[in-house]
C-alpha cells in the first residue's frame, strides 16, 4: 500500500504517473518519450503537481483503501469517478448488501435510516477510482504540455548568446525557466477534475 497526502491509501507499489512515458511520446509527436533523458522524474512531478491541484491521484484507475467517517447519512470520498465499491466497513464490521449505497460521484449513503458513525477512521472503504485518460484528452494534454514545458528549458538558463547568435529557451511561467510549474491556464484545464475546495 502506497499512502498519499489526500487521506487514503493506494493498493499499489508506488502510485503511477498520469501518463506513460509512451502515451507523452504519442502526444508530443515523439519528441520526448521513454528515451528521454530525465522522463520518468519528469512525469512523477507532473503528475504529482496536477494530483496536489485536484486533490486526489486523478488517473488511472486504482484500488484504494479511504478511512473516513461520519456525521451524517452521506460520505463524501476522494474521488469524482467511484468505478466500483469493494467493501464498507463500519467499526470493524463490514456492511453488506441493501446497507449503504454509492453514487458515481463519490458518494456513499448509509441506508436503512441511520447515520454514519462519527470517530476517526470509523469507516473504511476500499474501493476502484480513477479516470482513465483515454476518456480525459484534456488531462492528458495538461500533462504532456507541462512535462515537455519542463523537459524542454534548462533549469534556471533562459537565453544564451554567442556573438550574433542568440538562443531563447522555452519558459515554464512568466520569467523562469525549468521545473515544473502549474500556468492559470492549466488549472483552467482541470478544474472538471478538481475536488471542491481543492485550488482556488
Amino acid at each position: 500500500m502506497v499512502m498519499t497526502p489526500w487521506g487514503y491509501d493506494v493498493d499499489a507499489d508506488e502510485l503511477p504517473p498520469i501518463i506513460s512515458p509512451e502515451e507523452l511520446s504519442a502526444l508530443t509527436g515523439g519528441r520526448f518519450g521513454a528515451d528521454t533523458v530525465g522522463v520518468t522524474s519528469v512525469l512523477d512531478a507532473v503528475s504529482a503537481a496536477v494530483r496536489n491541484a485536484c486533490g486526489w491521484h486523478v488517473a488511472p484507475a486504482l484500488d484504494v483503501v479511504e478511512a473516513t467517517q461520519g456525521p451524517g447519512r452521506v460520505l463524501r470520498l476522494h474521488t469524482l469517478l467511484l468505478r466500483s465499491v469493494a467493501s464498507v466497513t463500519e467499526r470493524g464490521q463490514e456492511l453488506g448488501e441493501g446497507q449503504f449505497e454509492a453514487s458515481r460521484a463519490g458518494l456513499l449513503r448509509r441506508l436503512c435510516w441511520r447515520d454514519w458513525p462519527g470517530g476517526f477512521g470509523s469507516v473504511v472503504v476500499a474501493y476502484r477510482s480513477g479516470i482513465p485518460t483515454e476518456m480525459a484528452p484534456d488531462l492528458a494534454a495538461v500533462v504532456a504540455q507541462m512535462a515537455s514545458n519542463a523537459l524542454a528549458a534548462p533549469a534556471g538558463v533562459r537565453s544564451e548568446q554567442a556573438g550574433d547568435v542568440s538562443v531563447t529557451y522555452n519558459t515554464t511561467a512568466s520569467g523562469v525557466s525549468g521545473g515544473v510549474r502549474l500556468l492559470d491556464s492549466d488549472l483552467a484545464m482541470l478544474a472538471p477534475y478538481a475536488l471542491e475546495g481543492s485550488w482556488s
